[in-house]
């Protein structure tokens, strides 16, 4: 028996194997040799084998709470329920420091259920016998970030596994997207900072470092973040050809990103590497070769009658083809394409927009109604409201165009666009006062705006306050 378990500690395992089959048939009751036999299987990944011998090991020594350890955690995946009631009897019989693993994988089994609360509870019992174990404290975190959402508390949780080990950098991830959570984003950035000192060649630390950059407004920090990670080959990133390509277009690097794109696509021709293939060529004005992506995108997604599935990814194709179409000034095959966006996807505000556009430069009337639609099913839509007052503007209803401009500026306060135009529009009104407050306004949000200064000029003279004007 020393001799078997002397190779099972070194991992001899065909030879330990061996020695505990000689004891068994010496001693057939020999709980010990079934256990240790049955461990050295589960190692071998001979589960059945594993399972029957640690059985045997049971009934042989019901108080034998290791086995019912291991055969809980190789029947974990298959059988769950049943696991659970091994771990439940192993600690029963043993609820000691030294086997605090099968509170652990019992709480893993729960956290798998969604059972939360049981879940902690035993991620807590293992911190009670072992206050160094990081796993439970990070377990306990995350079922508080990501289920129940109780952010403090979870940030709590990952501070006090960072203080046992302060060089776990999933700790500081995983606190860095609580405090996220929270909106404290100069200390999310911190602790990713943090990660990033330790694994400084981790890809995806410093594209969460630069979205938290750029929520808290500091793009040039954030410019960075894209710049760096576009010289790293780091082997992890440089297999993922979407997430590289996105990043060297990023850097204006659009010919390196296409390149790309077009390799991985013949490796894997998906609908979604065509059209992100097809965007990125929209980025390097080059819209012919965006077209023929978009083309083979909606190829792959035809079912086998040749028609395309009424989805947003069917209709988001039509849609972006449209807009290069209006970048090539074709409006009629841009208006078209737009409509079978719609038809596909009659909830598609962006696309009841561009038609709306294509259509008042096809100088069409009924261009109103798609701006109204697209207002219908977003209200925020700040484009459709200035585009809507461009029109109202154009055939001297003033007023009503006016009116659409104040609509914009409660969606956008600080829009140079907005106060310049209805300032224009209140000229055009003849309330010239008043036009003067939008230009003012305008100056204010941009003092290089040379016809603001012009046109309140204009306005001061129809005022006769010559002074002003000079």
């Amino acid at each position: 028996m020393k001799h078997g378990i002397h190779f099972f500690d070194h991992s001899v395992l065909t030879t330990a194997i061996q020695d505990f089959t000689a004891v068994i048939k010496e001693d057939p009751s020999n709980a010990q040799a079934r256990l240790y036999r049955g461990r050295a299987y589960a190692k071998q990944q001979q589960y059945r084998n594993a399972i029957q011998d640690l059985a045997t090991a049971i009934y042989l020594d019901p108080s034998c709470w290791l086995a019912f350890y291991y055969r809980g955690c190789i029947l974990r995946q298959i059988d769950p329920k049943r696991a659970m009631q091994d771990f439940s009897v192993s600690v029963l019989i043993n609820d000691t420091q030294e086997n605090f693993c099968s509170f652990l994988h019992r709480g893993i089994v729960y956290s798998e259920q969604s059972q939360w609360s049981l879940a902690i509870s035993d991620f807590e019992s293992v911190l009670a016998l072992d206050s160094s174990v990081i796993f439970a404290y990070l377990n306990i975190g995350l079922i508080l970030l990501l289920h129940l959402d109780q952010y403090y508390e979870a940030i709590q949780w990952f501070t006090n596994a960072i203080e046992i080990d302060p060089l776990n950098v999933r700790a500081y991830i995983c606190r860095a997207q609580a405090y996220h959570k929270i909106h404290n984003l100069p200390n999310a950035v911190k602790d990713i900072n943090r990660a990033i000192h330790v694994y400084p060649n981790k890809s995806q630390l410093y594209i969460l470092r630069g979205q938290y950059l750029m929520e808290l407004k500091k793009h040039e920090l954030a410019s960075l973040c894209i710049h760096q990670l576009a010289e790293m080959d780091e082997e992890s990133f440089t297999s993922q050809p979407v997430q590289r390509a996105l990043i060297q277009s990023f850097c204006q690097n659009h010919d390196n990103a296409i390149e790309c794109l077009r390799e991985a696509t013949e490796i894997q021709p998906e609908p979604s590497m065509f059209v992100i293939l097809g965007k990125i060529q929209m980025k390097a004005k080059k819209t012919k070769d965006a077209v023929r992506s978009f083309k083979k995108a909606m190829k792959l997604l035809m079912t086998s009658a040749k028609i395309l599935p009424n989805t947003f990814e069917a209709a988001e194709i039509h849609y972006l083809t449209g807009l290069c179409h209006m970048e090539q000034k074709s409006l009629l095959q841009a208006c078209h394409a737009f409509s079978m966006a719609i038809r596909l996807h009659s909830s598609y505000p962006d696309a009841f927009y561009q038609r709306g556009l294509c259509r008042m430069q096809l100088r069409q009337a009924k261009c109103i109604r798609d701006f109204n639609q697209a207002l219908a099913l977003c209200p925020s839509h700040f484009q459709a409201y200035m585009s809507r007052a461009a029109y109202y503007g154009s055939k001297g209803r003033y007023s009503k165009a006016i009116l659409n401009c104040n609509e914009a500026i409660k969606i956008l306060p600080n829009s140079v666009r907005a106060y310049f135009y209805r300032g224009t529009l209140k000229y055009q009104n003849k309330t010239f006062k008043a036009a003067i407050e939008d230009f003012s306004k305008t100056i204010d949000l941009n003092k290089t705006c040379i016809l603001a200064y012009y046109n309140r000029a204009v306005c001061y003279h129809q005022m006769k306050d010559f002074r002003k004007v000079l």
